[in-house]
């Protein structure tokens, strides 16, 4: 059977085999590792980067905007 003949709704959590591998989800290309990644987050994960962006950003103008630029260490 395929999953085009299984009816919407018929199978529940109880149907499900426990530990499932994130590659048989979706396309196949995410594996249980990278899945594991997602523990934890709370919205969009390109809006969590954006916001990142925009705060690293604001870091970098408050530094070079305050008393200087930071010297790079070698």
């Amino acid at each position: 059977m395929d999953a085009s003949k299984i009816a919407t709704g018929a199978v529940d959590d109880s149907k499900l085999a426990p530990a499932i591998s994130a590659t048989k989800l979706g396309t196949g290309l995410v594996d249980n590792t990278e899945f594991a990644f997602l523990d934890g987050v709370t919205s969009g994960i390109q809006g969590q980067f954006g916001t990142l962006t925009t705060n690293l950003g604001n870091l970098t103008t408050t530094v070079n905007g305050g008393t200087g630029a930071l010297a790079p260490t070698r």
